[in-house]
């Protein structure tokens, strides 16, 4: 794995969503994936599980990222394809 940096980052609290580009067969496309950080005894951490006191921050992340990733492929783009993959939303061009 490369060490790539997102694209975009979206934080509302202790919750982040980061945009990233993949490159894929058909092309380049964007992903994104959502993270809780929280200060442990050795300092800042990050966790992929939430609290149902995160859910807003959830939201708002990721819609941020989603409209982060329809803006950059354009909205009537009729190239992308939505792709829902467990917690993932790619968009992927033809």
């Amino acid at each position: 794995m490369t060490n790539q940096k997102p694209k975009s980052i979206f934080r509302d609290g202790p919750i982040a969503a980061s945009v990233w580009e993949r490159a894929g067969r058909h092309g380049n496309y964007f992903e994104y994936t959502v993270s809780r950080s929280f200060k442990g005894k050795e300092g800042f951490s990050y966790s992929g599980s939430y609290r149902e006191r995160d859910a807003e921050a959830l939201k708002h992340c990721v819609d941020q990222a989603v409209a982060w990733i329809r803006e950059q492929q354009g909205d009537d783009s009729p190239q992308a394809e939505k792709v829902d993959d467990g917690g993932v939303v790619a968009v992927q061009p033809e």
